[in-house]
């Protein structure tokens, strides 16, 4: 994700993205994690995030804690699932069956995030 969206997400949820160095997934899924951050933010533990990366596909968070509340879960829960519906480099309709391991739509099925 580029530094100005992340820095973003850092000034509008501090206290949930202090201990997250860089978010390891494209563009798309921003509104996503915006999404999931007011969700964890509205639980009483907030458990703040260590990481955002992707893994076959879908969204992967790594919180600062292995337990927390039925709530926090159920958010990161629902992210994580939708985001396998969710472009990562647009924001659209994702397709995963055209890339595998990867929720793009086809207009972005061989963009290289890496480069």
């Amino acid at each position: 994700m580029r530094d100005e969206l992340t820095n973003t997400l850092r000034d509008h949820f501090p206290d949930l993205m202090d201990n997250c160095s860089k978010i390891w997934v494209g563009d798309g899924w921003y509104s996503l994690i915006q999404c999931l951050l007011q969700s964890l933010n509205a639980t009483t533990d907030k458990p703040a995030i260590a990481e955002f990366s992707s893994k076959f596909g879908r969204l992967r968070v790594i919180t600062d804690r292995i337990h927390y509340s039925e709530m926090a879960a159920g958010a990161i829960l629902m992210a994580e699932v939708m985001s396998g519906h969710v472009c990562d480099v647009c924001g659209g309709k994702a397709d995963t069956t055209i890339t595998g391991h990867h929720s793009r739509c086809r207009e972005h099925q061989f963009v290289d995030l890496d480069k």
